[in-house]
């Protein structure tokens, strides 16, 4: 199962080692992890989400996440999930975009199940059917269908 970690709150020294090593001695990989800071007149604020893969311990996980969330005054969100989502790539005319998310999502460095293309040109069909075997739908833009 994957989980999805959400933490922000007082930036200070250690909180990136802290999560991560939860999470490492619980046997999860990381899969994606951002950081950002914000910083106003008074106090600088983090903000981390981490999403990670792991094989069991979701409870022992959630119990040492809440402990160091609370050491660090940090609030949190923990995720779960067992599925993949599902997702729908819109597209135009210009294949590059298609063609980079589709390669990637082959090479498994996109964790979704890629359902279906959307354009409103036919163009890329051949890529989204025939290359990579997704199903591609055209909704074409007229004079009366145009906003």
């Amino acid at each position: 199962f994957h989980g999805r970690l959400l933490v922000h709150g007082p930036d200070e020294k250690g909180i990136v080692a802290s999560f991560t090593q939860i999470l490492y001695n619980n046997g999860c990989s990381i899969i994606d992890s951002a950081s950002e800071q914000s910083t106003d007149k008074k106090k600088t604020v983090f903000f981390q989400r981490i999403v990670f893969h792991c094989v069991s311990q979701k409870e022992e996980i959630t119990k040492q996440i809440q402990i160091a969330a609370h050491q660090f005054s940090m609030s949190h969100q923990l995720h779960w999930t067992s599925k993949k989502k599902r997702v729908a790539i819109m597209v135009s005319k210009y294949d590059h975009c298609l063609w980079e998310l589709l390669l990637r999502h082959r090479a498994g460095e996109l964790d979704c199940e890629i359902c279906v293309v959307l354009s409103n040109h036919p163009d890329l069909k051949h890529v989204a059917q025939d290359t990579f075997d997704v199903p591609y739908h055209t909704f074409p833009i007229n004079p009366e269908s145009k906003f």
